[in-house]
This record gives C-alpha cells, sequence and structure tokens, in this order.
C-alpha cells in the first residue's frame, strides 16, 4: 500500500494516503512500536521504486492535507530506505505530536539517520504533555537499545524532563491517571532518574497511585534517596498500599537490625508477603511460635472477621496437619472471605482428606469459593474421574463452572477424558469448546485402557450425532488400535 504513494496517478495517491492514514489513527503507542519494527521487514522496497529520490515536497501537494501527509511521513521513517527514513525524519522537526518517531530514529542503523534525527530534536518548548506521554513511550524501548550513543540519550533525557516539569509544575491526580500505567510509570522513571521530584511529592504521589508497579519504583526509588527516619519508616508502615508497606518492613529491619515494638501485630496483614517477612525476622531474633499465635487470635470471642480471616491463612502458612480438622468447622460460617481462606487452609495442610469438600465447593454459587475450590483441586492434581466430571458440566448451568470443569476433565488419564471430551467436542460456547478440543491429544500409554472405556470410545466414534470431523476420528481409531482394540 505505502508504494502507492509514489504512483503517478494523484487519484491513486489521494486514495492510499487516505487508507494509511486511518489505518495509523486506529493504532494505540504498543502497536505503533511494533510496526516501527515490523514495518521495514515486511515492506517491499519496490525496486522499480528509487526511493532515494521521491519526491516529498510533491506528494504533499497532492495529498494537499497537512494531517494525512504528517501521517505518510512518521509512517516513512519506518521505511527500509535509509534515505527516505532521513527525509521524512528530518520533514516532521517542526511538528512536536511526532517526536516520537524521530526519537526512535536515534537508535537507527544508518549514522546519517541518527544525526538527522539528534539534529531534528533540538527543540522540545513546543511540546504538549500528551506529545510527551508519546516520547517517553520511545525512550522505554530506547533505554534497551545498544546502538544508541549514551550521551545523546542523557541529553535528550534531561530535555524531555525540563519539559515535563514546565508542564506539570505541580504532579497532580486527575492529570496523571488520565494516562495508563506504563505511561505513568515511564514518566516517573524519567522524573526519578533526573532527580526532578522532591521526597514530598513523591509520597503525594504514592497516596493516589493505584497501580503495583508504578509504587514500586516510586517507593524503591524514595528509600534509595539516603538519609530517612525511622518516623517516616512507621508512616509507611501504616501505608495503605500493601507494596509500600512492605518495602517499608524491609528498609526498616536494614535500618535497625532487629525487631521492634509492635512487629508481631503485622503477622496479621493482609499480605503474605508481609506476613513472611515478619516471621522470617521474629523466627531470626526470637523463638516465637507463630501457630499458637494465630490458634489464640483466630479463638477469642471478639476476633473480627478480618482477623478470623488472616489467622486461618496463617495456620495455612504455618500449622499442622491436624489443624485441618478444626479449620473445617469454618466453612459453614456465614462469610465468603472466610469460607475461601478456609478452603485454602485445607488444602495446604491436608488437601488429600478434603478431596469431596473441594468438589462440593466447586458448585458453590458464590464465584470466589467455586474459584478456590478449583485452585485446590488443579493445585493438588486431585482426579475426580472424566464420568464425574462431565455429568456435572451437563447438570450445571454456569459456564464459569464449566470453564473450571475444562479444564479439570484435559487433566485426566487420556482414556479416562477422551470419551467425554468426544461428546462434548461441538460444545457452543467458543471458549470453552477451545479448552475441551485440547484434550484430544495423544495419549502418552496405554494406561488406564480398559475394555469397557475402548467399547465406549469406539460408539461415540461410530455415533453420527456427534459429528465428529473425519481426521480426529482417524486419528482416536489408531490410537484404539494401538491400545489393542
Amino acid at each position: 500500500m505505502y508504494s502507492h504513494i509514489t504512483s503517478e496517478d494523484p487519484e491513486i495517491v489521494k486514495e492510499a494516503s487516505g487508507i494509511i492514514a486511518d489505518y495509523l489513527r486506529t493504532l494505540d503507542i504498543r502497536a505503533l512500536l511494533r510496526l516501527s519494527d515490523d514495518f521495514r521487514q515486511t515492506t517491499s522496497l519496490m525496486w522499480s521504486i528509487d526511493w532515494s529520490r521521491t519526491d516529498i515536497t510533491k506528494i504533499e501537494q497532492i495529498v494537499a492535507n497537512e494531517e494525512t501527509f504528517l501521517w505518510l511521513m512518521r509512517l516513512g521513517t519506518f521505511h527500509p530506505n535509509g534515505y527516505f527514513r532521513e527525509r521524512c525524519t528530518w520533514r516532521l522537526r517542526s511538528d512536536p505530536p511526532s517526536y516520537m518517531y524521530i526519537l526512535l530514529r536515534l537508535n537507527d542503523w544508518v549514522d546519517q539517520v541518527c544525526d538527522c534525527a539528534k539534529e531534528a530534536l533540538n527543540d522540545f518548548s513546543q511540546m504538549t504533555l500528551d506529545d510527551l506521554m508519546m516520547c517517553l513511550f520511545a525512550m522505554e524501548k530506547l533505554r534497551r537499545c545498544e546502538r544508541l550513543n549514551i550521551f545523546t540519550y542523557r541529553e535528550i533525557k534531561e530535555k524531555l524532563a525540563k519539559r515535563l516539569r514546565e508542564l506539570t509544575p505541580v504532579i497532580e491526580k486527575a492529570q496523571m491517571l488520565r494516562y495508563d500505567d506504563m505511561t505513568r510509570r515511564a514518566c516517573y522513571r524519567l522524573l526519578l532518574e533526573q532527580q526532578c521530584l522532591s521526597a514530598d511529592e513523591i509520597r503525594g504521589i504514592l497516596s493516589w497511585e493505584p497501580h503495583p508497579q508504578c509504587q514500586i519504583l516510586l517507593i524503591s526509588m524514595y528509600l534509595s534517596y539516603g538519609d530517612i527516619s525511622e518516623e517516616e519508616l512507621d508512616e509507611f508502615l501504616t501505608h495503605k498500599s500493601l507494596i509500600v508497606r512492605r518495602f517499608a518492613l524491609e528498609r526498616k529491619y536494614d535500618l535497625t537490625g532487629k525487631p521492634w515494638a509492635g512487629m508481631e501485630d503485622m503477622l496479621l496483614s493482609p499480605s503474605a508477603s508481609i506476613r513472611s517477612d515478619v516471621r522470617y525476622i521474629l523466627r531470626k531474633h526470637t523463638d516465637m511460635d507463630f501457630r499458637s499465635y494465630y490458634l489464640e487470635h483466630l479463638g477469642r470471642q471478639d476476633a473480627r472477621i478480618t482477623v478470623k480471616k488472616i489467622c486461618i491463612l496463617g495456620l495455612a502458612e504455618t500449622g499442622k496437619p491436624e489443624d485441618a480438622d478444626l479449620l473445617r468447622d469454618y466453612l459453614s460460617e456465614n462469610n465468603a472471605g472466610i469460607t475461601k481462606n478456609t478452603l485454602h487452609a485445607l488444602g495446604s495442610l491436608r488437601a488429600s482428606d478434603f478431596h469431596e469438600v473441594f468438589w462440593k465447593y466447586l458448585q458453590d454459587e458464590r464465584t470466589p469459593i467455586m474459584v478456590q475450590a478449583y485452585r485446590e483441586i488443579a493445585s493438588h492434581n486431585i482426579r475426580y474421574g472424566g464420568k464425574k466430571i462431565y455429568d456435572l458440566f451437563i447438570e450445571t448451568s454456569s459456564e464459569h463452572l464449566r470453564k473450571k470443569l475444562a479444564y479439570l476433565l484435559n487433566a485426566e488419564n487420556y482414556w479416562d477424558r477422551i470419551p467425554y471430551i468426544l461428546m462434548l467436542y461441538n460444545y457452543e460456547i467458543e471458549d470453552v469448546r477451545h479448552i475441551l478440543r485440547r484434550g484430544t491429544r495423544s495419549p502418552s500409554s496405554s494406561f488406564g485402557a480398559t475394555k469397557e472405556r475402548l467399547d465406549l470410545i469406539a460408539g461415540i466414534l461410530d455415533d453420527e450425532k456427534y459429528d465428529l470431523p473425519e481426521q480426529l476420528k482417524k486419528s482416536v481409531r489408531f490410537n484404539l488400535k494401538v491400545a489393542g482394540i
């Protein structure tokens, strides 16, 4: 399509240009960055066209639409021909929304194109915040490039950071949350690396930044700044973000080298990582019995629901197999969170004794409980047999449960699952059908190939109501033959 912009027919040039521009407008930044790699690898050079002599000015006059023409030039910066890339790059130098495309050329494999891009990027003063955020994606890509001149990269980073602070003298929540998490992370990284964020600003951003990866970047850089008081760390230990709390816990322990008063309260943190870190520290310095701690708090008459839920998880992490008998009673509590955590604890402590419990709660109408029961079944490789799974698949009206059952059916022995996979092969829901069809893969052995099962499979293959593909029937019949029928 791109080669048509060099056509001698103005109408073809106009039509091709419009199609290209319309398509490029639909792409987000990630797709554009992928295109920057794919375009030169999949686009023909069209040897009948001398791209080095292509008249860009003539194309601009024919297109007669500035925005459409700019899209042609932006795509042209990805072109396989170096001369053409260089000219497109230079043509975009006065268009700040195109700076992202110019930035990518700083890593061009042709030195002249790199030099052209560097010269074109000498003024960021007209960039809007949206233009700049687009550039940050390109900078993230350039961070991993080997051809890039490190001094040029540093210079560009300094200019971008300066312009970013001019546009955002105050980092505001509403302003930043307009952008997705990858863009915000790139923004924070630039400002932090250029030391353009104060400690107060970082704390302010952490008070509203919702994304875990952004929180990790901010708190890790903040804690690496050097002098930080215990009072600040104590403030972070009560932060609403569990990620921030964990980083503060690690830093405070590095600072003090010992447990501090009230640390054991963090054994009741909702975060498994924090509970684990606290146990590690206390185990290193004390002889505290964590199992007894959780049993005591769980058994208190005034224990809150949230404390009960965490204590059950704590026993899953520190308890003994016999604790499962005590915990089983909590399945009947009228709280989905307690039931869910109890299922996890039973699986962790003594899964082999609770197969039927997991099967029962797999059918629970409360989705979090059903999902947790499925996780225990899957993680402990519990097998119920193909027929039992198939019968529930037919009986239930829940597509969510059917999807989980499809996974469980696929985990069964080939000879146990294949008759039921064949009967469900043309199931009407596409994503469930796709999962089921994975179960048709050939067996690794004849283990489980009983005469009864083989007869059942043969009968299904002969039954036209299942409308099975001939190639599938041929493959399964071959497996039957190998197995001895």
